[in-house]
């Protein structure tokens, strides 16, 4: 708490700093700018998501399925691999029609993939995995290339050196957020089930009721980044100077 009291005050102190310097850092005043905040807002959210699901998993997978470490980075692996193959595609579908609307889509197949790994329980298949989780990195790959897409478009061309910067930190900063925010609400799931017992060591009817949870915690962190998103497709506004 002592840390977290320190991040905090160190960060509004930053913030008031760069308010009152002539030749700030970061440029406050480009958040005025609701296309390119909701689509960096969208993209934190997305992140924290894409790290915290990745944190849980195999928890799930080894606790409660009992697969070997082999067969969890196969499986681990099945969501990425779509995302890579789907962004390229993605990428060239923003460039021909709206990206706004393909990065929606996107966040829809992730939210409905999340809701239905949400579910999963002992009697889970291997089909069931891959198909949802395919599901899930498919949006992914949809949702992330046109997001960033139209945050960069919504710069004007002096700021782009700037705005890139903050798509990274975006995304660096939603994974820092993700692994300590959606490993607590995890933690607190399975000691809700059998209190005081660490995760490492807890029952799979405890780590089925945290994974649960907290995929649908994880949804619900995603319907924030796609009312982000709604909010930025009706404020299209490129940015000043």
């Amino acid at each position: 708490m002592i840390l977290l009291s320190i991040a905090a005050i160190s960060f509004v102190s930053f913030l008031v700093v760069e308010a009152i310097l002539e030749q700030p850092l970061l440029e406050l005043s480009l958040f005025r700018n609701l296309e390119l905040s909701m689509g960096l807002l969208s993209g934190w959210l997305a992140f924290i998501v894409i790290t915290g699901v990745l944190l849980i998993t195999p928890f799930f997978l080894e606790r409660v399925k009992g697969y070997s470490m082999t067969k969890i980075g196969l499986l681990l692996a099945v969501y990425p691999v779509l995302t890579g193959v789907v962004s390229t595609l993605a990428g060239t579908l923003s460039d021909r029609f709206v990206s706004r609307l393909i990065s929606s889509i996107g966040l829809g197949l992730m939210i409905g993939s999340c809701l239905g790994i949400s579910t999963f329980d002992a009697r889970m298949t291997e089909l069931n995995y891959i198909l949802l989780y395919s599901i899930y990195g498919i949006g992914l790959g949809l949702f992330q290339s046109p997001n960033n897409s139209t945050v960069m478009g919504a710069a004007s061309r002096e700021r782009l050196g700037i705005v890139s910067g903050l798509l990274s930190l975006s995304r660096t900063s939603g994974g820092t957020v993700g692994v300590p925010l959606m490993g607590t609400v995890f933690g607190a799931l399975v000691a809700s089930v059998t209190a005081g017992t660490d995760v490492s060591i807890a029952p799979a009817e405890a780590i089925v009721v945290g994974f649960q949870g907290t995929v649908r915690f994880a949804a619900l962190i995603l319907c924030g980044a796609a009312v982000a998103s709604v909010i930025r497709s009706s404020n299209r506004k490129p940015v000043h100077d």
